[in-house]
Formats: C-alpha cells, structure tokens, sequence
C-alpha cells in the first residue's frame, strides 16, 4: 500500500505508513496532505452511509455515500440488503432495495436463454 501526498498540489508517491489520523480520515502533518486508501475509503464511506440511515433516516444521502463505497472499490452489494446496520425504513425501502440490486454482479447465464 503507498500514500499519496501532495506539495502544492503535485502528488507524489512515498513510503507506505500508518495514518496520523489512525486511519479514520486524512490527516495534515505540516505541509503534506495524506489521503486514505481506497480500501480506507470503501469502510469510511459505507460507515457514513450507516450513519445517515441511523440519525436521519437520511435515504437519497445514504445511497449517495454508498454510492461512494462503490466507487472506492465495495464488492458486496449483497451483504448491504442484510446488513443489520441499516434501520428497517431504510434497508426495507423500494428505492433502496432496486438501487442495491442494480449493484448485483449479472449472472453469468440463463436457463431460459435462446
């Protein structure tokens, strides 16, 4: 795993090292900006998103920050529908459950194809 940081915006790569933040955020030591990896993001975004549906019951910014999960790398679509996490007005919404789905990897065949 390898960091980032940037001076004046130019990115750089260096040693892989722990974050000064315990790896909940980015962190600022000085001038260098640390940025989290993607697998950091993937938690950070997915726990955010369990946030949103727990204080607010938060949908449209729940599938936003999920969304986000994906998009750092989240593979599990599955697991989020039985994910307890969730409060049941939000894993039980029709929105959210045809969102999810459409997260689902295609199966590979069909039994009925021509």
């Amino acid at each position: 795993m390898s960091l980032t940081r940037s001076h004046c915006c130019t990115p750089q790569i260096f040693k892989p090292m722990k974050s000064p933040v315990g790896g909940s955020s980015g962190g600022r030591t000085e001038d260098i900006v640390y940025q989290l990896s993607d697998a950091e993001k993937t938690a950070a975004y997915y726990n955010l998103a369990v946030c949103a549906a727990n204080s607010k019951n938060d949908l449209e910014k729940t599938i936003q920050l999920l969304q986000k999960s994906f998009d750092a790398g989240f593979n599990e679509p599955k697991s989020i529908l039985k994910d307890r996490s969730f409060p049941p007005s939000i894993r039980e919404n029709k929105i959210f459950v045809r969102w999810v789905k459409k997260k689902l990897p295609p199966f590979p065949f069909s039994l009925f194809s021509k």
